[in-house]
């Protein structure tokens, strides 16, 4: 559902399910020590999400976004949270458009805490907060040219991310995330 009370401002509402079958369960077993994989389980994901975007004027710009997810999965004998899946997550920004050609950008993103798989030791990774700056021109030079700098974890945070694990079982689940960081790019387009 789509609202605009103003010719600047936008608010979207989205409400959203989403029903997986015949996700691999692990070690299902068939008879005293003799175990198989199988396709036999399912999960479900429920949300809402909220979108507003406003134009304050020519200058300046924001957005936010906020979404809720209830997600489980079910091995066929026990439902359980859906590991890696944040109930709560966000974004938010302002842009300001400095001139004709240069924008800066300044975002938020969170993500709140979420749960692992058995294997991991941590049992739950925490949530975060990152901030971005963006830097970014219009294309100049005949509309050929345009550049970007883009800062990410601008305050250096720590946080991990529970990453999938591999068949091998080799590798930890948990990847800590690069701090600061920045990428630079140049656009040119050849006509």
């Amino acid at each position: 559902m789509t609202y605009t009370p103003t010719l600047s401002m936008l608010i979207r509402v989205s409400v959203f399910q989403n029903n997986l079958m015949d996700i691999i369960v692990q070690d299902v077993t068939l008879a005293p020590g003799i175990s198989q994989n199988q396709n036999k389980g399912t999960a479900i994901t429920k949300g809402v999400e909220l979108k507003i975007e406003y134009l304050t004027s020519k200058i300046i710009s924001a957005f936010m976004n906020l979404t809720y997810l209830d997600a489980v999965s079910n091995d066929d004998i026990k439902e359980l949270a859906m590991p890696n899946v944040a109930r709560y997550k966000g974004n938010a920004g302002v842009t300001f458009h400095i001139s004709d050609i240069l924008n800066v950008s300044i975002i938020e993103n969170g993500v709140g805490p979420r749960s692992v798989y058995t294997s991991n030791p941590l049992g739950e990774v925490k949530g975060y907060l990152l901030t971005n700056i963006i830097v970014s021109t219009q294309k100049l030079f005949n509309n050929r040219v345009s550049a970007s700098f883009n800062l990410q974890n601008v305050f250096n945070q720590t946080w991990l991310d529970p990453g999938i694990k591999p068949v091998s079982g080799i590798f930890g689940t948990v990847h800590e995330q690069p701090g600061i960081n920045g990428l630079f790019k140049v656009c040119v387009t050849i006509k």
